[in-house]
């Protein structure tokens, strides 16, 4: 019987913890738990760099970032009002 007991305790600090992880953590950056596995993935297979891609769809323009240096910046062809929905934002890798 306490042995049963110690494993409802056991499981219910694992249920605790995974909930505030996805409270705490996951959820204000609106991700879910396959994203944040894949987010692992690709940080174990492709590793960080430099490089950043802004786009801005008001302004119809895509930059170029390494480092601190400005590599290209030149007009898109981009289509939708981006005032009416928010443009998606985070940390994205392209890999060839």
């Amino acid at each position: 019987m306490k042995k049963r007991i110690i494993y409802y305790i056991i499981g219910g600090m694992v249920f605790l913890a995974i909930f505030e992880f996805y409270i705490f953590y996951l959820w204000p950056q609106d991700m879910n738990f396959g994203s944040f596995f894949s987010y692992i993935l690709n940080s174990v297979v492709a590793p960080e760099t430099d490089k950043t891609i802004r786009i801005n769809l008001y302004n119809k323009s895509l930059t170029l970032i390494e480092g601190e240096d400005l590599l290209l910046q030149d007009k898109i062809a981009a289509a939708g009002d981006p005032r009416s929905t928010p443009t998606p934002t985070g940390n994205f890798k392209v890999t060839t």
